[in-house]
């Protein structure tokens, strides 16, 4: 291990090499680890609606960016299933009326009629009646319905953001008809790079700027942050839940996120100019008189985002006076 000289002590080298100092300060009580942001929208707050049972579109009522209330309709849709389902429920309401109207008969008629045709009769009533609920309950998931045709009906308050029904088409399957988004609640995804993940946990505050938005910051909590990395990008996936009721943020929109993780290592803050490397170690000179100068090894962390100083641990404390412009010279008086 070599060992640096000690205080470097003349008048006559001070004045000649200009030596200027500047105060040592303490890091902040947090680092910000940087992350790319991307806004999303909440998933649970966006809904695909796909056709309720197989037909033809008869009529359109909303299209791209209209703004839709629970329960308005979308699309009117004319269904051979559903007309098909809506004629089986008549055929079991009447076989319904027709066997409580026989049960009534039966029960009026006690002593005439056998106690075993009552109770088939009303065997027969319960049989209708589950048979006409298990086919009401069928249609009823394909919404409301007016003979063979049903409405596809927003489920959510929101904006329509996708709609592909077009009038006259044949529709069926896993087809998206229309996609409603509520955006007054919208999330960002960060992907936080792996080297930086130490210390990084739900709970920390989240700065947020995006590209299209200038200089204005989201503040949030961090909300999730994934127990994987990507093997692509080596990052980390976190997500923060943002409120957005003026609809400034959009989904897709990218920026960048500022993770404010906690700290308690005594960093010291020191201009980028003031380290110096001799004989393979890292150092700073510290003033301790007005004409003496102390060399001091120490370790030395880079700030993302700050090109004028950079952390350092060591036998530093804030407060410290330590060489700025001078600094190489006294360098080379260390030998």
């Amino acid at each position: 291990l070599t060992v640096l000289p000690g205080p470097i002590d003349s008048a006559e080298l001070a004045a000649r090499i200009g030596i200027e100092v500047v105060e040592a300060s303490a890091a902040p009580g947090h680092r910000e680890v940087l992350a790319t942001a991307r806004v999303t929208y909440d998933p649970a707050r966006v809904a695909h609606l796909n056709p309720r049972a197989p037909g033809v579109v008869r009529a359109v009522h909303a299209d791209l960016g209209d703004p839709v209330s629970p329960g308005d309709p979308l699309a009117t849709v004319a269904s051979a299933e559903v007309g098909a389902a809506a004629t089986q429920v008549a055929a079991a309401r009447s076989r319904l009326e027709v066997a409580e109207a026989n049960l009534t008969r039966a029960e009026q008629l006690e002593g005439v009629v056998s106690e075993r045709d009552r109770l088939s009769a009303r065997r027969e009533r319960d049989e209708a009646r589950a048979a006409l609920a298990s086919l009401r309950s069928a249609l009823g998931v394909v919404g409301r319905t007016r003979g063979a045709e049903y409405s596809l009906r927003a489920p959510i308050a929101g904006v329509v953001t996708r709609r592909t029904a077009s009038l006259g088409a044949f529709v069926e399957g896993d087809a998206v008809l229309f996609t409603v988004a509520d955006a007054s609640r919208v999330q960002v995804e960060l992907e936080i790079p792996e080297d930086a993940l130490a210390g990084v946990a739900p709970g920390q505050t989240v700065a947020i700027t995006v590209d299209a938005l200038g200089d204005r910051v989201f503040e949030a909590p961090l909300d999730y942050l994934a127990p994987e990395i990507d093997p692509h990008t080596r990052t980390a996936l976190g997500r923060v839940a943002l409120d957005n009721p003026d609809g400034a943020l959009r989904a897709r929109m990218f920026g960048r996120a500022r993770v404010r993780v906690p700290r308690d290592d005594g960093a010291i803050l020191v201009p980028r100019g003031a380290v110096q490397r001799a004989r393979g170690a890292t150092l700073i000179f510290v003033r301790q008189a007005p004409e003496l100068y102390e060399a001091r090894r120490v370790e030395v962390v880079d700030r993302p985002g700050d090109p004028d100083r950079v952390e350092v641990r060591g036998r530093v404390a804030a407060g410290d006076e330590v060489v700025v412009d001078g600094a190489f010279l006294l360098r080379t008086e260390t030998g």
